[in-house]
């Protein structure tokens, strides 16, 4: 399978790469004491970085004042780490900012986003929960819109990292004056596998630091244990530090339950495959809470990646008619776009195509083999530019 393509067959599995919901910490401007909430620790294993304490240096970092007279946002990711504040017209662009940061960046996120009812919404704002997703594009940075233009700073490891970048902020927000002042490291891109087969995962790849390195086996170890996990990984410090590197253990415990699967990064681009079972049942197009959970890391990862698109295949057992199949597995792949789309993901960027009983992957002879058949297929590809 190509390193640009990521095939996900949906299992019943327990989500817990995004935190669950919770109410969102808010302050009003006549009220500025209320206290921030600062992000929880990560899930499983001890993060390298302490999450409380990570900042970027002062003099890079724009400062959000709330006695000015409009809105304004200040997002950050540092270390694993994400930071949203600013000002804002009402509660619910508040909600939908930090819901969208949750989606993204899951229990690393701190906020403290005060309300001004007195603001008019610029036009930019529309487009900031979007823009929020796009920090990990680059190694780390910050993104502080508070009228014209907006401010870029931060790292990048490359120039076509950096462009597009400048190009994905511009169009998501809408604007077209951007000062940027963002650094060139001129280091590579990580290598990562993660190969899990008769229950023993083997990682292998090429990572930035020890601490990295050790951070990621540790979270494969808590999930799996010493006994089942192999690490063949290496170290090479001309590699750039990249954001989904602290998501690692998260996804590990997402993965648990499957015992064959695989997942390859590189270029900051995921491909892979996850092979078990089956999400539906017998003549039902309904999503149950763990293909939804898996749908919500697909649309983290689309969110994060705006030069990626999803294509969900549907397929079915041999119950029932050939026609009405082939309407059961156009359903299943539209239920789950439909979800997607839910996430505010362009629906130019997300197809569902259905395949009906004519791509089995196991025999229809038994009760388990319909199970394994009945089935969605998550297909991550570029998408085109023309789109």
């Amino acid at each position: 399978m190509g390193r640009n393509r990521l095939r996900l067959l949906l299992i019943a599995t327990t989500f817990v790469l995004v935190a669950g919901a919770g109410a969102f910490a808010v302050r009003h401007a006549t009220n500025p004491g209320a206290a921030d909430e600062a992000p929880p620790a990560a899930t499983g294993v001890e993060s390298p970085l302490d999450v409380t304490t990570v900042e970027l240096a002062a003099a890079e970092t724009p400062s959000v004042s709330t006695d000015t007279p409009a809105v304004s946002l200040l997002v950050e990711l540092n270390g694993g780490v994400f930071r949203i504040s600013g000002v804002v017209p009402d509660a619910a662009t508040a909600a939908r900012l930090v819901a969208s940061a949750r989606l993204t960046y899951g229990p690393t996120v701190a906020h403290s986003i005060d309300i001004d009812p007195n603001l008019t919404a610029p036009e930019w704002l529309d487009g900031a929960a979007g823009a929020i997703s796009l920090l990990p594009m680059i190694t780390e940075g910050t993104i502080y819109a508070a009228g014209d233009p907006v401010r870029l700073t931060g790292v990048a490891p490359n120039q076509q990292y950096l462009t597009a970048y400048e190009a994905a902020v511009a169009r998501t927000l809408g604007v077209s004056n951007i000062e940027t002042s963002i650094s060139i490291s001129e280091l590579h891109s990580p290598v990562f596998n993660a190969r899990r087969q008769d229950g023993v995962l083997v990682l292998s790849g090429v990572m930035p630091t020890d601490l990295i390195r050790d951070y990621i086996l540790g979270g494969a170890i808590a999930v799996y244990g010493a006994e089942n996990v192999v690490d063949e990984t290496t170290t090479d410090e001309q590699l750039h530090t990249a954001y989904w590197m602290y998501t690692m253990p998260h996804v590990f415990e997402l993965f648990e339950p499957f015992t064959d699967y695989e997942l390859h990064i590189e270029n900051g681009v995921t491909s892979g495959s996850l092979n078990e079972g089956a999400n539906f049942e017998s003549g039902s197009a309904v999503l149950d809470e763990s293909t939804e959970g898996v749908l919500t890391v697909a649309i983290s990862m689309l969110k994060r990646d705006p030069s990626l698109g999803l294509l969900v295949e549907g397929h079915t057992d041999n119950v029932g008619s050939r026609a009405f199949n082939q309407q059961l597995s156009e359903a299943r792949a539209q239920a789950a776009v439909d979800y997607v789309l839910a996430g505010e993901i362009p629906g130019n960027r997300v197809t569902a195509v259905g395949f009906g009983e004519d791509r089995p992957v196991a025999t229809n002879w038994t009760r388990d083999g319909r199970a394994a058949n009945r089935r969605i297929i998550l297909i991550f590809e570029p998408f085109g530019s023309d789109s």
